[in-house]
């Protein structure tokens, strides 16, 4: 340790004071399994074994007598109205252009991304308050998951509604899932439409937006990027109401909120008279 602290590691190696093999060597790997996360270390030795969180949270005392949740918070509308309100500012700054991008779109696209997710999870809590436990722990997995094609076909499996599930609708979705990470894990590299990610290729030619000889991520800041991530998110939301349940009137007001929507309230604010 004094050595150490004296000499850098440059130094150390220059005058031949070698430090001990490391007690657990990289590469590190992290399996799942139903029971638990196990973390081997370079030489494939276990080094820790951690429980995972498979118990489901009780909702049942939070339901009222008409199966409503009583307190509980959904932000799943907030993040898709933040996401519409930046598509609409980024319409109206680039009208007349001949390519219409924007700096917000990426936030936007992110936005509608995490609207349909937390939309999934919500879901999935309202509906299962009264099952058993068995049943509420594979919601609870499904949840816990991150938003790809297995957890979209993990929800319509849960109720029951795989076979009658329209596959595009699906798809879609997947695609923008697939579009966010990429957008999440974005590095600056030089190259030309051929050089595109795969992600970003798919969602582009689902959006029917031409590829441009311009980075990807200039690419993605295209207004008709953000308005096909709005289309998706909305198609599922369409998708789970005609299969899976009947929306009360203030939701469809809510997701159809589009560019131009109001609030009841803020329409009221907005034309009352002027003291």
């Amino acid at each position: 340790m004094v050595v150490c602290q004296l000499f850098p590691a440059a130094m150390r190696a220059a005058l031949g004071l070698g430090m001990t093999a490391r007690r657990f060597p990289p590469p590190w790997s992290a399996e799942e399994t139903e029971a638990c996360y196990i973390v081997r270390d370079g030489n494939e030795q276990c080094e820790k074994a951690s429980p995972m969180p498979r118990t489901p949270p009780d909702y049942e005392r939070y339901v009222d007598a008409d199966d409503s949740m009583a307190g509980f918070s959904g932000i799943a509308l907030g993040f898709w109205r933040t996401a519409e309100k930046l598509r609409d500012e980024a319409e109206k700054e680039t009208a007349g252009q001949g390519w219409r991008t924007h700096s917000s779109i990426h936030s936007a696209i992110c936005l509608y991304h995490a609207a349909l997710e937390c939309f999934i999870n919500e879901e999935i809590t309202f509906s299962t308050a009264r099952l058993e436990t068995k049943k509420l722990t594979e919601a609870y997995r499904i949840q816990g998951e991150t938003l790809n094609a297995k957890k979209l076909d993990g929800f319509w499996s849960f109720f029951g509604l795989s076979a009658k599930a329209t596959p595009d609708v699906t798809r879609r979705a997947a695609l923008l899932a697939n579009l966010r990470k990429r957008l999440y894990h974005h590095w600056p590299v030089l190259g030309d439409e051929r050089d595109y990610p795969t992600d970003v290729v798919a969602a582009l030619e689902d959006a029917q937006i031409a590829r441009v000889n311009a980075s990807w991520a200039a690419q993605c800041s295209d207004v008709l990027l953000a308005e096909w991530a709005a289309k998706v998110v909305r198609g599922f939301v369409d998708e789970w109401w005609r299969l899976g349940r009947a929306p009360a009137q203030i939701e469809l007001l809510h997701w159809d909120y589009g560019p131009h929507w109001r609030y009841p309230s803020e329409k009221a604010a907005a034309s009352a008279p002027e003291s």
